[in-house]
């Protein structure tokens, strides 16, 4: 089973990939390859779906940000929680009240008990949690996709710029013949 951080991680390794190949050379040199090829819009074409794509990410990442800031917030207040609780499941804490108050331990130990098993389920739940993303891994992928769309942009820029002239050689004159 993935969990969000395996994708997240998984995915931010495939944008820093597809980032560094565009940086090379060859996909800098891709407009004038295609222009020399007569591949213009074909090239365009593909700058396009890519660009669609990584749009397409960005806004699901964007739309994901605040619940995934609201549950690390939630799950931050449960993590008090749970330490709260387990300074008390052992039982110790009550046990020294009740000695100090001279009570009986008996009944006690029912709320004990509970606060033991709860314990247990919050930190069942926990470590579910472990699961969700980071909002620092929605960042790095938000700012790698901002990065790769200015990258593209490049590209689909210098594809549809005219095609630089060609330097005019000068015509030859009559001059002498070879034998």
């Amino acid at each position: 089973m993935s969990t969000s951080v395996n994708i997240f991680g998984e995915l931010n390794s495939f944008l820093a990939s597809l980032d560094d190949l565009l940086k090379t050379s060859a996909a800098k040199n891709a407009p004038s390859i295609a222009r020399r090829l007569g591949a213009e819009k074909q090239l365009a074409a593909a700058l396009e779906f890519l660009a669609d794509a990584l749009t397409r990410l960005a806004r699901a990442l964007n739309r994901l940000h605040d619940p995934v800031l609201k549950a690390d917030t939630v799950v931050a207040s449960f993590e008090v929680l749970g330490d709260s609780l387990e300074d008390f499941a052992d039982g110790e804490a009550l046990k020294e009240l009740t000695r100090m108050l001279a009570l009986r331990n008996a009944p006690f130990q029912p709320l004990v008990d509970g606060i033991h098993t709860s314990a247990a389920y919050l930190d069942a739940a926990l470590r579910l949690s472990d699961s969700l993303p980071d909002p620092g891994e929605l960042k790095d992928t938000s700012e790698r996709l901002n990065a790769l769309g200015a990258r593209l942009d490049e590209l689909q820029a210098a594809n549809t710029a005219p095609a630089p002239s060609q330097p005019t050689l000068p015509q030859s004159t009559n001059g002498g013949t070879l034998s």
